[in-house]
């Protein structure tokens, strides 16, 4: 366990289910976002925490009917949402995204230099939800 934010926080290796220490990485990183928003449902960063604290394994957490109805509640709304959107705020958002996802690619050259195209195109890519 290593220290983030003054909290113990589960190491990468430990993360079970995961196929490689990238994604380890990006799974810690993802997690870490979702504790931290206060804008984000109570029981998902409750389910991130535990995680991260490494007191709920990601298979766990994963196969709970608690955590997933919660994340799914909260992926409907988003994709609600996105289908609502005038093309201009459309664009403005995958705009945002893009910067956004070039800063984690940045984010993640830093941190393994060997690993920097591992998972660009699922980050790179904007789906157009209106015609999913």
């Amino acid at each position: 366990m290593t220290a983030s934010q003054g909290k113990r926080e589960v190491d990468p290796a430990d993360l079970e289910d995961v196929e490689s220490p990238e994604r380890a990485q990006e799974v810690l990183r993802a997690m870490r976002a979702l504790a931290s928003n206060p804008k984000v449902d109570d029981t998902v960063r409750e389910m991130a925490s535990g995680v991260l604290s490494g007191d709920l394994g990601l298979r766990e957490a994963v196969l709970s009917d608690v955590y997933m109805d919660a994340v799914g509640a909260r992926v409907s709304e988003a994709f609600q949402a996105a289908k609502a959107l005038a093309p201009e705020e459309e664009q403005k958002n995958a705009d945002r995204f893009n910067a956004w996802a070039a800063e984690q690619r940045q984010a993640d050259e830093a941190e393994s230099p060997r690993t920097a195209d591992f998972g660009r195109t699922p980050r790179g890519a904007v789906h157009d939800l209106r015609r999913s």
